[in-house]
């Protein structure tokens, strides 16, 4: 086959490769306009049915896969009789060839590179033989790389399913020989631990510069296998990490039950000597002068599992000096953090695009520390509430401390990412890191973890890591997808964050967790406009990101909303419960699962799930902020002010938490110290629903004079805001009330009308917001309107305790006492507060009817 011409739709450029399972061709894709790599058969051999049902076996192995240290499979064809692959096309070589560059320039393989390669070879193979393949040929020629460096097994055509009967070249040994494990030398079933053994033969062969067992002939070397032990790692190598030693000597016992049992064991050991090896790179370049005031190393060492013997009296003298250095100079590892923010990354340039990657690279570190178990404020509640900076953070959350990131880019390779815990009670820097290697999105999150203290389990760190790219490109616009739809509030932010989804799934066809940003974009997109089509893309794009990792716990969550909003119930519920299965401390479908149950009157259910929130993370607020919000909800007061008055007890200035609490203890009857829960949250932070809770307060308490003024800067700080309506209806309520303001009543009850009616064109069957604005309409003198609105409201929702008391309001105002009775009777036993009831300006001449005082 030659340069030009056309397979399919597959133009050949270059011949890449011969081996005994097939020819590797260089082409471009003409429909996509990308390289991609063709894998033939021989044409001597293509006839035969073993050979082609290998390379079924291949694409069936491959396919089944979805990891980012795994070549992906793009289709298998058919051109004029001649089967093929369409494979990624990898510009990075094979490792043999890094092998040859390195001698041909009479060099060792550096060390700390060899333990990169070792850590995302078994990443790699770890998810293949979670999914029941061993892979039977590890061997350098079958890792090859990205143009970025990132690492990829290739060539499953040896593979073994769980599923599928062994394939063998005529009875003969698979595999090659030199990297075979002994009992595949002697034709045994291969289990994931052969795959180990070859693992430690491509370390020992890049770190020692030979292979651990080697022969004149095949036959030589597969008897050094059998019945010989290599040379110790550290006679070829001195300088190499006794624990890696020790490493490599476990992966290379004769007895697969002496090995390492699982690819994630070796992992997490491989990373601790990367760790270990930073920590003394970190210690040797700490100078005696050093100041206690700078930033200073942040990762402990781990404890050896074998002493580094430098020998004799200068040896001891050295790490002496070393241990005193750290003693006096190096503080001591931070203790995890009980709850921080993770704050907007700053963009040095300033320019837009830029200001959006610094915000979605922030959001995603702030959700893969929270899914690892750290104490950190949803990024969603952040946006909420408009929470940029270190003050904010503090008066809103009342985080003793926060991260915070500056990204620098460069002319070339990744950007410069500096990232700081700062105190939020005095501004100053308590720990630093710059972080330029590659992947950027890796090390940002490893130096992320350690700053604020966490010590996630490495199997952990490895599913994140799975679930990331090491494409650059699609990694970046997957970070501005998610930016733009941070502040999808922002004119024409959910069409960039869209476009940059796709540029991303576009750039990496398997990056799952694009494809989950896609599908979140759409749901945002179909709140705020009810278009069906963007309810439609969104569940699309959430099936395939589950196609491509089913363990991810965004697109389920998307799933679970669209299924609760369709009023398939049970479908969202199972889809949210099998999200938190995967992420059993997200807190988003821990909220999604429990709103679920109450749709679904599993109130039993729904409150065990938030319960399971605050079991897993017993020491963060926002678990019992959310317990208390339900159990109000629900009328079960009481109880909503021992959760939140927990919540306050850990994050005492979150103003949130007292502006909650202090709505309960208006419910409960409790005047004074609601007023100063109201007043401790303004102090914190001075927002629009605060001031119009302490309003409220005033009115319930007959202080309408008082009430009107504070209602009014609740109005100032609150404009035309989403729930804006609520506190122009409150103001109206405190000028209805007093005397001469009765204009100034009619004008709010509009302006609150206008503002509910614009929430309800988004969704028309919102029946509290429908009987709200019925209720303006009733005070405003439209009577007959508000009576019809009213009656739709109750028949969407007939036992909702607010639709129920809003209909008792009507039928008051339009002299309907006995219906008005009904509705109270009826709405108190569905939970609504009596002493809401009790202070309701509205019902005072209701409440003297001889009826009324029976209410219970």
């Amino acid at each position: 086959m030659t340069a030009g011409q056309t397979v399919s739709h597959y133009e050949i450029v270059e011949k890449l490769g011969e081996g005994g399972m097939g020819v590797v061709y260089k082409a471009r894709d003409l429909f996509l306009h990308r390289f991609v790599a063709l894998k033939f058969l021989p044409p001597e051999i293509a006839a035969s049915p073993e050979r082609l049902a290998r390379l079924e076996a291949e694409a069936r192995a491959i396919s089944a896969l979805n990891h980012p240290n795994i070549a992906t499979i793009h289709a298998m064809e058919e051109d004029q009789g001649r089967r093929f692959l369409v494979l990624e096309y990898l510009e990075g070589g094979t490792l043999r060839e890094r092998i040859r560059g390195y001698r041909a320039q009479d060099r060792l393989f550096p060390v700390d590179e060899a333990l990169r390669i070792g850590s995302q070879l078994a990443e790699g193979l770890a998810h293949a033989h979670r999914r029941g393949i061993v892979h039977r040929d590890i061997k350098p020629e079958n890792i090859m790389f990205t143009a970025e460096g990132a690492l990829r097994i290739t060539d499953f055509g040896l593979a073994k399913s769980s599923h599928s009967s062994e394939i063998t070249r005529d009875g003969a040994t698979v595999g090659t020989a030199a990297y075979m494990g002994p009992e595949q030398a002697m034709r045994n079933e291969t289990s994931p631990r052969g795959d180990l053994f070859a693992v430690g033969v491509v370390l020992y062969e890049l770190v020692a510069g030979r292979r651990p067992f080697s022969g004149a002939t095949e036959l030589a070397t597969l008897h050094a296998i059998l019945h010989e032990e290599p040379p110790p790692l550290h006679l070829l190598r001195p300088e190499a990490p006794p624990d890696l030693e020790s490493a490599l000597a476990k992966l290379l016992r004769k007895d697969p039950a002496q090995r390492y049992q699982s690819a994630e064991e070796l992992a997490s050991d491989l990373d601790a000597v990367v760790l270990d090896r930073r920590a003394l790179l970190e210690w040797s370049d700490s100078a005696p002068t050093r100041s206690l005031t700078q930033p200073i190393p942040l990762i402990a060492p781990p404890k050896r599992r074998r002493n580094l013997l430098l020998g004799g009296a200068i040896a001891f003298a050295v790490l002496l000096a070393i241990a005193v250095t750290f003693a006096i100079f190096r503080r001591p590892p931070p203790v995890p953090e009980k709850e921080f923010a993770v704050l907007p990354f700053v963009a040095a340039s300033g320019e837009a695009e830029d200001v959006a990657f610094g915000n979605g690279l922030a959001g995603i570190v702030a959700g893969k520390l929270a899914s690892l178990g750290a104490n950190v404020v949803p990024q969603a509640d952040l946006a909420r509430n408009r929470v940029t900076s270190i003050a904010d953070a503090k008066r809103v959350f009342g985080v003793p401390v926060v991260l915070t990131g500056r990204i620098e880019r460069q002319s070339k390779g990744a950007p410069k990412v500096i990232l700081d815990v700062v105190s939020t009670s005095t501004g100053k820097s308590l720990r630093s890191a710059k972080i330029t290697a590659t992947p950027v999105q890796d090390e940002v999150l490893r130096e992320a973890a350690a700053l604020v203290g966490l010590s996630p389990d490495p199997t952990a760190m490895s599913r994140l890591r799975a679930e990331s790219t090491h494409t650059a490109t699609a990694y970046d616009y997957y970070v501005l997808g998610n930016g733009y739809l941070q502040r999808w509030d922002q004119a024409g932010n959910l069409g960039f964050a869209i476009a940059s989804f796709q540029k991303a799934i576009h750039a990496e066809p398997s990056y799952a967790l694009a494809y989950a940003g896609l599908s979140s974009a759409y749901w945002q997109q179909y709140e705020t406009g009810r278009d069906q089509q963007d309810l439609e893309h969104a569940r699309e794009a959430a099936i395939q990101a589950l196609s491509r990792n089913d363990s991810l716990a965004a697109p389920r969550i998307t799933l679970g909303a669209i299924a609760v909003a369709a009023g398939e119930t049970e479908e969202g519920i199972r889809q949210l419960r099998t999200a938190l299965e995967h992420d059993p401390v997200n807190a988003e479908a821990c909220r999604g699962l429990a709103n679920a149950l109450v749709a679904a009157g599993k109130l039993n259910e729904a409150e065990a799930t938030y319960r399971r929130a605050i079991r897993y993370r017993p020491n963060f607020w926002l678990g019992y902020n959310d317990l208390g919000v339900f159990y109000n909800d629900h009328a079960r007061y009481r109880e909503a002010e021992q959760a939140l008055s927990k919540a306050a007890a850990l994050t005492p200035d979150n103003y949130i938490v007292h502006r909650n609490l202090g709505g309960v203890q208006m419910a409960l009857g409790e005047w004074a110290a609601a007023e100063s829960s109201f007043r401790k949250a303004i102090e914190l932070r001075p927002r629009g629903s605060v001031y119009s809770n302490l309003g409220t307060l005033y009115i319930y308490t007959g202080r309408y004079a008082d009430a009107v003024p504070v209602l009014e800067k609740a109005a100032a700080l609150t404009g035309s805001e989403r729930n804006g309506y609520i506190v122009w209806g409150n103001l109206a309520d405190a000028c209805r009330w007093t005397k001469g303001r009765g204009k100034d009543a009619a004008a709010a009850y509009e302006k609150a009308i206008e503002l509910a009616t614009a929430q309800l064109a988004i969704n028309p069957r919102n029946a509290i917001l429908l009987s709200q604005v019925a209720v303006y309409q009733a005070k405003a003198g439209h009577r007959e309107e508000a009576r019809k609105q009213v009656r739709d409201a109750l028949a969407i929702l007939p036992h909702n305790s607010s639709v129920l008391f809003n209909a008792a309001l009507i039928d008051e105002i339009a002299g309907n006492r006995r219906q008005s009775l009904a509705e109270l009777r009826a709405a108190l036993g569905a939970g609504y507060s009596k002493v809401f009831i009790d202070r309701e300006p509205e019902l005072s001449a209701l409440r003297a009817d001889p009826v009324y005082k029976e209410l219970r």
